[in-house]
């Protein structure tokens, strides 16, 4: 998802291996801030259990830590 919103570019680091390399990475500190607050407004307005919410921001801040590791 992240690389189809923020900026950037396919690398081969050698052959048979693909990757991406973000140019910015305050570009992906701040679709990440806009992606939770639409999160969190949509837990607002379909009134859903906060902690739902919360248990899934810590999921994906979790995998988002670890592809960035």
């Amino acid at each position: 998802m992240l690389r189809l919103l923020c900026r950037g570019r396919y690398e081969r680091p050698r052959p048979g291996l693909v990757g991406w390399r973000f140019e910015d990475f305050d570009d992906i500190k701040r679709v990440l801030a806009r992606l939770f607050c639409g999160q969190n407004a949509m837990y607002d307005r379909l009134a859903l259990p906060e902690e739902i919410n919360e248990r899934i921001a810590q999921e994906i801040g979790q995998l988002i830590e670890s592809t960035f590791q």
